[in-house]
Order: C-alpha cells, then sequence, then structure tokens
C-alpha cells in the first residue's frame, strides 16, 4: 500500500519512532497505526492466492498454508542461532588474543592475563560449549538444507529442532560471555572490541520467535502426544529410551488436566506450573541435542570480521531526507 503522497503520510495512517536502542541503531523500528483504511482486493498479496469473484483462489501447485508460509521462520531462526555463535566464539578469540599480549605482574614475575587461571577456565570452558552447541546448529542446518534444496517441507521433528537451536544457541552465547566479561577486566568496557555488542545477543533472543514462546510450544506439543497416546500410552513411554521426558510430560499433563478446556482455569494452571512447563521444554531440548548428527560450518570464525559499533547517528536524518 502506499504510506505516503508527495512526502506525507496518507489518511488514516500514524507512524511513530520508537527511539534510540542500546545496540542495532541502524535498524529503524517504528510504530504503525491503521485508522479506518480500507485496501482494494488486488493489494493483496497474491503468491499463492488471489481473489477473484469475491473468492479465494489457489495460483500455484504448492496450497497457501502456515507450513509453507512459516519456512520464512525456520531459515531465520537457524540464520540467527548461527549468527550468535559465531559472534559469541569470534570475540573469545578476539579477547583471547588481547589477553596472551597483556602483560600482569604475578608472584613470580611479569606474566599474561591469559594465563590467569580463572580467565583460562572461562576460554575452556567457552570454547567447548560453544563449539558442541556449533556442531549441534550444524547438523540441524544440514537438515533444513537439504529440504530447501528439494523443495520440500520440514517435518514437525525438524521444525522443533530448529527451535531448540535458536533457544539453546542463543542461551549457550549469552551466558559464555557474560561469564568473559566478568573475568577479563576493564577491557570489555572498552570501545571498538565487540563488548558493546553483546545486547544484540538479547536482540537474537527476541527476533524470529521469542526463546520462551519456543520453549512453551515445544512443551504444548509434547502434551498433545501425551493426549493422543491415553493413559497406557503415555505410562508405557515412561519406560522406554526417554523416560525422563515422558515422565515429565505425564506429571505436568495430570497438573494441568483438572483446568479442561476452561481458558481462565489453563492460563491460571500454566502460571502455578510455569517451573514445570520450561524444566519439559529443557528436557526435550536435551533430547534433540542428543540425538543430532553433528556437523560443522562451511566458514571458520575470522576475528577480523568483528566491527566496532557505530555509537553516534544523525537523529535528525529524517527531516534531511529528499522525497521526490
Amino acid at each position: 500500500m502506499q504510506l505516503r503522497e508527495n512526502g506525507k503520510l496518507c489518511t488514516g495512517i500514524r507512524i511513530e519512532d520508537m527511539g534510540g536502542k542500546t545496540v542495532a541503531n541502524d535498524l529503524d523500528n517504528a510504530r504503525v497505526w491503521f485508522d479506518n483504511v480500507r485496501m482494494p482486493k488486488d493489494a493483496l498479496l497474491s503468491k499463492f492466492a488471489e481473489i477473484r469473484d469475491d473468492k479465494y483462489h489457489q495460483v500455484r501447485e504448492e496450497r497457501m498454508r502456515i507450513e509453507v508460509i512459516g519456512q520464512r521462520l525456520l531459515t531465520g531462526r537457524q540464520c540467527i542461532a548461527e549468527a550468535a555463535l559465531v559472534s559469541a566464539r569470534v570475540l573469545h578469540e578476539k579477547t583471547e588474543k588481547y589477553a596472551q599480549e597483556k602483560v600482569c605482574n604475578g608472584l613470580a614475575g611479569e606474566v599474561s592475563l591469559a594465563s590467569m587461571p580463572q580467565l583460562a577456565s572461562v576460554f575452556q570452558e567457552s570454547y567447548a560449549e560453544l563449539d558442541r552447541m556449533i556442531a549441534f546448529t550444524a547438523g540441524v542446518g544440514e537438515r533444513l538444507a537439504a529440504c530447501l534444496r528439494d523443495g520440500t517441507i520440514p517435518d514437525d521433528d525438524l521444525v522443533d529442532a530448529i527451535s531448540v537451536c535458536k533457544i539453546r544457541a542463543i542461551d549457550a552465547s549469552v551466558q559464555r560471555v557474560h561469564a568473559l566479561r566478568q573475568e577479563v577486566g576493564s577491557y570489555a568496557l572498552m570501545d571498538g572490541t565487540g563488548f558493546e555488542l553483546v545486547d544484540m545477543f538479547l536482540c537474537c533472543k527476541f527476533a524470529e520467535g521469542d526463546s520462551r514462546i519456543l520453549q512453551m510450544k515445544l512443551t504444548r506439543d509434547r502434551l498433545k502426544k501425551v493426549q493422543r497416546a491415553g493413559a497406557i500410552g503415555a505410562i508405557t513411554a515412561c519406560f522406554s529410551t526417554h523416560g525422563a521426558e515422558a515422565r515429565a510430560a505425564l506429571s505436568l499433563a495430570r497438573k494441568l488436566q483438572p483446568a479442561g478446556r476452561d481458558l481462565e482455569k489453563l492460563a491460571a494452571a500454566m502460571n502455578t506450573y510455569w517451573r514445570d512447563v520450561y524444566a519439559l521444554a529443557d528436557i526435550i531440548a536435551d533430547r534433540f541435542e542428543e540425538t543430532c548428527t553433528p556437523s560443522a560450518f562451511i566458514e571458520g570464525t575470522p576475528v577480523e570480521r568483528i566491527k566496532p559499533a557505530e555509537k553516534t547517528w544523525d537523529d535528525q536524518w529524517k527531516e534531511k531526507v529528499l522525497i521526490e
């Protein structure tokens, strides 16, 4: 639709800038309101369907459904997971290089900052965790790439695996970078080190599906399996290979059962047992990590890719834009 005419907003449209952020100010986040705005039918996005004679008509072999449209979210989640892991590892490598050259006074003479046991331990633990998550995420990425090449729709298992990538990759990145900045001293406060960019990990956590929402989806889908399996099937699953997951799912299902289909009661029960909801999601995520075939990213983690953040910007840029 046309938002402006001769540089001015069209009737019924309001736009408001959402203000500055701690990071990613190159993204122009705004609120947009539409009040009594009507659009012609030919303005509809028509990749999958269009309206003819006031009826929907499919315009290609692949019918429009959420699995097709949602693939954009799947690739986005996968890319975000990979980007976060690579960014976290690059930041560690860059910081380690600095720490190896930073001289400190030790009891027996001068030593490098990198040799301090607490910092050396952080590097060791971070590389182990980040590399483990990279192997998992790359393995899931290969499955998604196969679907994209073949033009097939990812199955439910792959959709959940991608969600787990998003959840676990971001968590690992946030936790390991936080541990690093705790031990590296004032270097973490300096501009151009990469630490000024760490709020991007929060952006990753919220983008393409908030991690908490994805966790609740994992739990919801698992509870549906309990329902479909029935009492006997659910109890039998408790003694299977993934018995811990089955037992956690059955326990949560029993806690939520008294609410029935009453949405208010169900919401109250979910609030009461919210820890159980996320605990089950964590168990499910553990299963995906344990059973995934690991792989590796095609590219490495070149340190020179990390660039200093731009700290200032022209907040009057809108007034300088020439609208023809």
